[in-house]
């Protein structure tokens, strides 16, 4: 990330009084400033919209945790408010994305500024509405019921293709468990989640949004993996995990259109709407990530930047664009942005 950019970033965080979607999407396009295969006049556009929104707003929260000496190393930074992410615990996906933004913004911030920072975002964090969360203290109610011996390994990426399925928390819980006890696995384990929930978006629809929030979340806690303690790290893919369960069952299923099956082309999928349709061909063009990317930067140049949502959700695509060397995006990835162009299709000239 670009110092400048972020510098501009994070005085525009700081007009807040939280650190919620905006910041999000703030510290996203601070990142993309530095991707050369955006068109500059697109990256101007992106960053000027997500400053102009309003800012975040919260109500002051008062936690132990601003008593606690500052670091100016943004892991210590992850690894001090990891805690907190986890028991603000109303949407998961969202405490940890929030987490992770200012962990990237954290090393361009001013020693006088960084009491402010950690304050938004605990205000922030506390003030997240509910949307399928699970307690850290639910969580251990939850493991005293498991078995006292262990069972079979099972491969995570096969047993968790039924987790939307199980009957209760219980026994959903019961089979994420079955995951949490390697630690050298957790990162796999949250992009496997990610991708559970990025895959049920293709045949469901998300009420609550919080498939989405466990797609953002996910790729949050990739990013801040290497600076997590391990039992906060199976305590995030656990509340992931159980999201996705809780949100999987509020949606109701939905049939892919087939309008335009077969016709290999985004644009045209996004510009007709077909979500599911965009997010297959999203996944193939994944394999060709100067294309794909190509493709999304055209779409976004044609789209008005005056739809707050729209903004605001486009902090997860930006998100992907910056972090991944050379362009490279992974399918669950280029399928969730190719599903939020195509649910703002009405904003996108067709050509």
């Amino acid at each position: 990330m670009l110092h400048g950019p972020a510098r501009r970033v994070i005085a525009h965080v700081l007009t807040g009084t939280g650190f919620g979607p905006r910041a999000q999407a703030l510290a996203a396009v601070a990142a993309l400033q530095d991707w050369k295969d955006c068109p500059q006049t697109l990256r101007n556009r992106l960053f000027d919209a997500v400053c102009a929104l309003e800012p975040d707003q919260a109500p002051p929260a008062h936690h132990q945790v601003l008593q606690e000496r500052l670091t100016g190393d943004p892991a210590l930074l992850a690894a001090q408010l990891a805690p907190v992410a986890a028991a603000c615990h109303h949407d998961p996906g969202a405490s940890w994305a929030c987490l992770a933004a200012l962990v990237r913004l954290w090393s361009h911030s001013a020693e006088d500024e960084r009491p402010a920072l950690r304050a938004l975002l605990v205000s922030g964090l506390s003030a997240l509405e509910p949307r399928g969360g699970t307690s850290p203290a639910a969580l251990v109610q939850l493991a005293r019921t498991l078995p006292t011996e262990p069972g079979d390994a099972i491969d995570p990426a096969m047993d968790l293709l039924d987790l939307a399925g199980d009957p209760d928390i219980l026994s959903a819980y019961r089979r994420v468990a079955r995951h949490l006890q390697r630690s050298e696995s957790m990162p796999r384990l949250v992009s496997l989640i990610g991708g559970l929930a990025s895959q049920r978006l293709e045949t469901a629809t998300d009420r609550d949004g919080a498939l989405w929030s466990v797609c953002v979340g996910a790729a949050a806690c990739r990013l801040l993996a290497p600076a997590l303690p391990g039992d906060l790290l199976a305590t995030a893919a656990a509340q992931l995990a159980l999201q996705y369960w809780w949100g999987a069952r509020q949606g109701g299923e939905t049939r892919p259109s087939e309008r335009i099956a077969g016709s290999g082309d985004l644009a045209a999928a996004v510009a007709a709407g077909e979500r599911a349709l965009a997010r297959r061909t999203a996944r193939a063009l994944a394999q060709d990530p100067a294309r794909f990317w190509s493709t999304v930067w055209i779409l976004l140049e044609r789209a008005p930047l005056d739809d707050a949502a729209f903004i605001l959700r486009l902090g997860p695509l930006l998100r992907a664009a910056s972090l991944r060397a050379g362009g490279a995006i992974c399918p669950d990835d280029a399928a969730a942005i190719a599903a939020l162009l195509a649910a703002h299709s009405p904003c996108i000239s067709p050509s």
